[in-house]
């Protein structure tokens, strides 16, 4: 069964409603009687599909707080946001870079269209293995909340890794966590002073790290 519309009418002591289907309308009129002492919830099982919709009586105060939560949480889902100045900031990343060291490849950042998200395209060679994946970096933002303090990243690779970071840029510092900031594996890098350049090691507990180079082509 397909809800279509919701209806609420707010009557000193109650709140009618009513649920309109493809071919079957379901009313809860005024009628006092219907309801059972207050306090009690009134539930209305519809066995088509597996809906289920509970009433309750409400006062009229509680009603209008349910609809003024709705309008709140309605405004935040339509809020407009901007970029935030520390994602701007990884900017300077963007191009394509050529990697060296004891990994080599290559490595493109792009910004999505809006500025909100940056997309890394890699394809790289280690010990003998392709690596092959996107990573998208930006702050993560759920349905109706605020954008998250850290800039958050999640990286899909022809291996069917999903794999999380957490990326800080610090002047020409960057630092890479692998899953939450203040992880013992991590990736440090510092950009030369024209930008053209990056040069940094991954550090992982108990040794097995890398360093390499990474060198702007365009």
């Amino acid at each position: 069964m397909k809800i279509v519309g919701l209806a609420y009418d707010s009557q000193p002591g109650w709140s009618g409603i009513v649920l309109r289907a493809s071919a079957v309308t379901w009313q809860l009129s005024q009628n006092q009687n219907l309801f059972p002492p207050h306090g009690t919830v009134l539930k209305l099982l519809v066995r088509t599909g597996s809906a289920l919709v509970t009433a309750t009586k409400r006062s009229p105060t509680e009603g209008e707080s349910v609809m003024a939560e709705d309008d709140t949480n309605n405004a935040r889902a339509h809020r407009q946001f901007e970029p935030t100045p520390d994602l701007k900031n990884l900017d300077r990343l963007v191009g394509t870079w050529e990697m060296s060291g004891e990994v080599q490849g290559r490595v493109t950042f792009e910004w999505m269209e809006g500025g909100f998200f940056l997309i890394q395209h890699v394809d790289l060679e280690q010990h003998g293995q392709r690596i092959k994946g996107i990573e998208i970096i930006g702050h993560e933002r759920p349905f109706g909340a605020e954008p998250s303090e850290e800039i958050k990243s999640r990286f899909y690779s022809n291996m069917g890794d999903t794999l999380d970071y957490v990326y800080e840029l610090e002047g020409d510092t960057l630092t890479i966590w692998a899953g939450e900031k203040g992880s013992p594996a991590y990736a440090k890098g510092t950009f030369s002073e024209d930008g053209n350049t990056g040069s940094g090691e991954w550090v992982y507990p108990g040794g097995g790290g890398y360093q390499s180079t990474m060198t702007r082509s365009s």
